[in-house]
């Protein structure tokens, strides 16, 4: 069958392969043969006869396996046992070993809920005390706490300091380094939260649960989690 160009109606066509680089979610990506037109009567190109959709939808559904078997490898290398997410989560049994086996797949819904996981697994933990707004904060905030102690650097170079405010309303933890010599305003300011800007005026954050100064000129970095 003679193909034609659908805007000039001309069968004069050159037809190209490419591979092309389909970027996902969590750091995934796929590759796909995407198949390309070009008329050389009236000079269009494209892809005329949507030769490219299935391709695109294989690639999408190799992106989805991925983020099945990041998530659930996640879980056997960290030892979280399957049922006892699916008892969490209110799963069927053995739903967990039906998708990682490949017996059946996900929905979106569940595809979401395992990327959601995989990027903050401490997810399970609110959902196994019942989704308690005070505890999740403290699960949130503690995770957070040993997250940051994972990514500071002790090196001979800083000094590392670290501390607490209590008092009869509210617990503030924090963690301050200091680098290339350089001094951060008095820790007397950090008593307030109005006065965490005072001396910096760059990328100040705050809210309720937990506070991060930047002080990008001198490098120097204060860490506050507080529990109220």
């Amino acid at each position: 069958m003679t193909i034609e160009c659908p805007i000039c109606g001309s069968s004069n066509l050159e037809r190209t392969l490419s591979t092309e680089i389909l970027k996902g979610d969590l750091g995934k990506a796929t590759s796909y043969k995407q198949i390309s037109y070009m008329c050389l009567g009236c000079e269009s190109e494209g892809d005329f006869f949507k030769e490219n959709t299935d391709a695109i939808n294989l690639a999408l559904d190799t992106l989805r396996n991925e983020y099945v078997k990041s998530t659930l490898d996640y879980f056997a290398d960290n030892k979280i046992n399957f049922s006892s997410v699916e008892r969490i989560l209110n799963l069927p049994q053995r739903t967990l070993t039906k998708w990682k086996n490949g017996v059946s797949q996900p929905s979106a819904a569940g595809v979401a809920l395992l990327k959601f996981l995989r990027v903050f697994p401490w997810l399970l933990d609110v959902a196994e005390h019942s989704y308690d707004y005070d505890t999740s904060q403290k699960i949130f905030l503690r995770s957070a706490f040993n997250m940051m102690l994972h990514k500071t650097s002790f090196s001979e170079d800083d000094t590392m300091e670290a501390g607490a405010f209590i008092t009869n309303k509210s617990k503030l933890m924090y963690i301050y380094t200091e680098k290339n010599g350089e001094t951060l305003p008095a820790k007397k300011n950090l008593m307030n939260p109005n006065n965490l800007s005072a001396g910096i005026d760059q990328n100040v954050l705050w809210d309720r649960n937990t506070a991060m100064i930047n002080n990008l000129e001198h490098d120097n970095e204060i860490k506050l989690f507080s529990y109220l």
